[in-house]
């Protein structure tokens, strides 16, 4: 049997380095998307609180005038800005995979100057996601 010494100069051969950069590539390239969807996950959490406030401010709105605000601004909203999302405060309609649905107000998702996804409020109170597809999915929204 061999004795190891921690004094051998000898390291790490060529080999050895290349097979351990291709392991940590791999690793990396399979955990890096779904840290992605982590971060995304927490910084909806900020729009769909959002989106709630904007819920009970339309069902108050809808109690008093006998219809829903149609516009944001009209709502009595006590709410911080939103940091991560643009607010488009109109309602408009959404189709989704041969569905329509009319949302109250959305907000936009804009990553370096561009449009990525929006998150909806319906008109039954549920949050959903647009564009339908992979993005939204994996985030854990079911389509309408």
């Amino acid at each position: 049997m061999r004795h190891i010494s921690f004094l051998d100069n000898r390291g790490f051969s060529v080999y050895e380095i290349i097979a351990v950069v291709i392991i940590l590539s791999v690793l990396l390239s399979l955990t890096i998307p779904e840290y992605t969807v982590l971060i995304r996950r927490g910084e909806n959490q900020e729009a769909e609180q959002f989106l709630r406030a904007v819920w009970i401010a339309e069902q108050d709105y809808r109690l008093e005038n006998g219809n829903f605000a149609g516009n944001v601004n009209l709502l009595d909203l006590d709410v911080d800005p939103l940091k991560n999302f643009i607010i488009f405060p109109q309602q408009q309609n959404i189709v989704c995979g041969g569905n329509t649905a009319n949302s109250l107000t959305h907000v936009h998702k804009v990553v370096n100057g561009d449009f990525e996804y929006e998150i909806v409020l319906l008109e039954d109170g549920r949050i959903s996601c647009f564009p339908c597809g992979t993005v939204c999915q994996r985030m854990g929204y079911d389509p309408f």
